[in-house]
């Protein structure tokens, strides 16, 4: 039964102002530090959905226009605008001992899932619940939506319970890795760090290039295309491999670093304008999954999904340290690798800057784009092995 609400299905821009309202709300209070422990995308999220509870905005299950344009549109756009800087040579070539406390962080994000699976058992949602955690902890929030959008979960309970679980022990391991090189007694276990003055062969930190609307433009253009030629192929590949899940994301997450590796002068210099746009389109995504939770459904799945997460965060820090220190790396090299990692190549660099590594920088932001190079296949390998 479809209930009236405030704003009515066919109002668009009302509907499309509401959205770009409750993206502006997370955007713009988490870049000010509003709202210190919780993220912006909570805050999207959660907004939503009260406005939905309330009948303010349509539910996602009414035939909204504009959620068609987000989810099927937007949406997809998202994924070459974060991914264009994304060249595996640069990062291979810059990102040296980094680069390895990142696999090692990657690989205690993986054992995490296996172990958490092996504990709980979550039933249906195991499988997907392991393959987002493994996409978001190895890539970032850009690979958790194109997971949950490839497995066909972004309307379950699930997906929400992830999210909200995410957000919460993303914060929790920011302040705990923030913490650590000052606990004298954890630090003095590890090589020392060399800090301050850029080490021989160090390149000193990249001047990124100022958004501008002629990169902008481009940049939207080479995405549209890149999601258009997905669209033409992947219902072609789908018929001819019977793959069970939709690949169309796949196609395009593989024609962007197949762009973003032949042509990678080019692709970067559009990055600093392609990225912002991404996180909007994100946002909005967000904002429109909102409107359409039950909550009912949610509160059922999410302490077994929280404590899933719980799990395999303990376990990437265990073996992320403990490994680490055998290898002889450093604790802020670990911590940057671990930031990179859980938080995306964004978080990784203040850090850097804030253990006085400025020649860390940007390697830090290399192998958190490796993350998103790779998250997202590691996290349907994951769902599929869980499977």
């Amino acid at each position: 039964m479809t209930f009236a609400t405030l704003i009515a299905p066919h109002q668009h821009l009302l509907v499309l102002a509401s959205l770009l309202a409750l993206s502006a709300l997370g955007v713009v209070g988490e870049e000010r530090g509003w709202y210190r422990k919780f993220s912006g995308v909570m805050v999207t999220l959660i907004a939503a959905v009260i406005l939905a509870l309330a009948g303010v905005l349509p539910s996602g299950a009414d035939d909204v226009p504009v959620y068609s344009l987000i989810g099927g549109t937007l949406m997809p756009l998202a994924v070459p605008l974060l991914l264009l800087n994304a060249s595996l040579r640069r990062m291979l070539r810059e990102c040296g001992r980094l680069l390895g406390a990142f696999l090692l962080a990657a690989a205690g994000v993986i054992l995490g899932v296996f172990l958490s699976a092996w504990l709980f058992d979550l039933g249906p949602i195991e499988a997907d619940t392991g393959g987002l955690f493994t996409a978001t902890w190895i890539g970032g929030f850009v690979n958790f939506i194109a997971t949950a959008e490839i497995l066909g979960v972004t309307n379950q309970p699930v997906f929400l319970s992830a999210i909200a679980a995410d957000g919460i022990l993303n914060t929790a391991q920011l302040a705990l890795i923030f913490a650590l090189p000052a606990w004298s007694w954890f630090a003095s276990k590890f090589a020392a760090s060399p800090t301050g003055e850029l080490p021989a062969g160090s390149a000193a930190p990249e001047k990124p290039r100022a958004w501008n609307l002629e990169d902008a433009t481009l940049a939207l253009a080479v995405s549209a295309a890149i999601v258009g030629v997905a669209a033409l192929v992947s219902p072609w590949l789908q018929a001819r491999f019977g793959f069970r899940f939709r690949i169309n994301l796949i196609v395009v997450t593989i024609l962007v670093l197949a762009l973003a590796n032949l042509f990678p002068a080019w692709c970067a210099r559009l990055h600093a304008s392609a990225f912002p746009l991404g996180v909007l389109f994100l946002y909005l995504f967000i904002a429109y999954i909102g409107v359409g939770i039950d909550v009912q459904q949610l509160l059922a799945a999410g302490p077994g999904v929280f404590v899933f997460g719980c799990v395999t965060l303990a376990v990437h820090l265990v073996v992320l340290f403990g490994v680490g220190r055998l290898f002889g790396l450093t604790l802020q090299e670990l911590c940057l690798a671990s930031n990179a990692a859980i938080g995306g190549p964004t978080a990784a660099a203040p850090m850097a800057v804030s253990f006085r590594m400025p020649y860390a920088v940007t390697p830090a932001i290399l192998i958190g784009l490796f993350g998103y190079s790779t998250g997202t296949f590691l996290g349907l390998a994951m769902a599929g092995l869980l499977k």
